[in-house]
């Protein structure tokens, strides 16, 4: 049955203002959902070198927000580009187009975890991805996001290994799903397996 909080949300593009309440709730999001699965100095090196999500993704038009009232309670999208992270020990560098679609940047605040947001957001980056003409999508999980992923019906493809300073290593996982068009809109998609941070 889904949540009765699904009828009382509204999805909407990200803004280039949303950008600070983002980060904000992207960090409460990893700091007590990944808690079991990342020490603390790994979640402050994430913070700090990695980062959880890109600008240019509130430029591209596919990176949505959750509102609840007035709230950002989850956001999460998709874009052809390639994520910083993907370059952290290398500077700076554009970002160049992807060739598999991928899913960005996916967060939910801890008071509205295993709600069925990410479901929203996951469904609606794969709908746009399939009526952008690709058959499949990639995504770096957070290992607590692994399960939830993996009950959508991605496939792990190997370990991603971001190395900060002071020696400390972040780990995610590359995952990967194959799109039809009957896999979209699929009602029976859970959302309680984990919650759904993804990179």
């Amino acid at each position: 049955m889904a949540d009765p909080i699904l009828k009382s949300v509204t999805i909407r593009p990200a803004r280039l203002s949303d950008s600070t309440t983002l980060r904000q709730m992207h960090e409460q999001s990893l700091r007590v959902l990944a808690a079991d699965c990342y020490t603390e100095a790994e979640i402050d090196a994430f913070l700090a070198h990695i980062g959880t999500m890109d600008d240019f993704l509130l430029h591209e038009g596919t990176y949505y927000v959750v509102v609840h009232g007035d709230a950002i309670v989850a956001s999460g999208g998709w874009s052809r580009k390639m994520p910083n992270y993907a370059v952290v020990s290398g500077g700076d560098r554009p970002p160049v187009t992807l060739g598999v679609p991928k899913i960005r940047s996916m967060f939910v605040h801890p008071m509205f975890a295993r709600r069925g947001l990410a479901t929203l957001l996951a469904r609606r980056a794969e709908t746009e991805v399939v009526a952008a003409g690709y058959d499949e999508i990639e995504l770096t999980a957070t290992l607590s996001g692994v399960p939830f992923y993996a009950a959508l019906g991605y496939q792990n493809v190997r370990l991603y290994a971001a190395h900060c300073p002071g020696d400390i290593v972040v780990r995610g996982q590359v995952m990967h799903k194959r799109l039809s068009v009957t896999d979209i809109g699929d009602d029976s998609l859970p959302d309680s397996a984990s919650h759904a941070d993804a990179l």
